[in-house]
């Protein structure tokens, strides 16, 4: 079917304001950051080994999830809500330190975006929850990041500003949680709850339960783009998705009410 609803992606304002992490306040930069900064990425010691521990974990909850409903799922984001199709426009006029990678030239591309749900076990749809999109763009030109000869490019959104499992540490140590929790959600949300950084490791539950095309959407992951770094975003506009972000769904609500 055609894309009912309509996004723009910000690719260039400056951060500003502050944001909550590991309990302190930290101002945000109010310039652009360049991708070589001093600790715009480090490697965390003994990182490749825990990579593939994660992936064990991710692996066994897809094998749980097969023995509860019979299915072969995701890891993460396993729940399709819906799957929309679009136009994507790259606009003519933008500055030259936005105009980079597949932002570089003008043009409008097919797109076709898939609506989910993150938590690795199934949840709800009247519960709070992170919630997302995984977008797909078709003819885009380029050498691509691992020289792959495909003339796409995918990014992924998720509906919370904020990266919670941002190294292998931190990431085997909440999905150890939840492995250990499977069956009891209270005792796993507890254990999140008495985490360092609860604030960050608990936020996707305080998110408001929103019809998913009237949710801001972020890019989780902070990319290169040209000199700078960037964090992407997708915003709703059309007239019927603004007029839903005050519209949240009820406890009451069926558990299939977003599907």
């Amino acid at each position: 079917m055609s894309c009912p609803v309509q996004h723009t992606v910000q690719v260039g304002d400056k951060a500003n304001g502050t944001t909550i992490a590991n309990g302190h306040d930290k101002p945000a930069p109010g310039e652009y950051i360049k991708w070589d900064a001093e600790g715009v990425e480090v490697k965390q010691p003994g990182e490749a080994e825990k990579i593939k521990e994660v992936a064990a974990q991710f692996n066994r909850f897809q094998m749980m999830n097969f023995n509860e409903h019979m299915h072969c799922l995701r890891g993460t984001h396993l729940k399709t809500q819906g799957c929309v199709l679009g136009r994507f426009t790259i606009k003519d006029d933008l500055p030259a330190h936005l105009a980079q990678g597949m932002f570089a030239k003008p043009g409008s591309y097919d797109v076709i975006m898939r609506y989910s749900s993150l938590t690795p076990k199934l949840v709800p749809d009247n519960v709070s929850a992170p919630r997302g999109i995984g977008m797909k763009i078709f003819g885009i030109e380029g050498e691509k990041l691992w020289g792959e000869d495909k003339k796409t490019q995918d990014w992924t959104f998720n509906n919370y500003p904020i990266l919670e499992l941002r190294d292998p540490q931190t990431t085997y140590d909440i999905a150890d949680s939840l492995e250990r929790n499977w069956n009891d959600l209270p005792t796993f949300a507890k254990e999140q709850g008495e985490r360092v950084d609860a604030d960050v490791a608990t936020y996707a539950g305080g998110l408001p339960r929103q019809h998913m095309v009237a949710m801001n959407q972020w890019s989780q992951s902070a990319y290169r783009h040209g000199d700078y770094v960037a964090k992407y975003g997708v915003f709703p506009l059309a007239t019927e998705q603004v007029s839903l972000e005050k519209t949240l769904i009820k406890e009451d609500d069926p558990i299939n009410i977003l599907s």
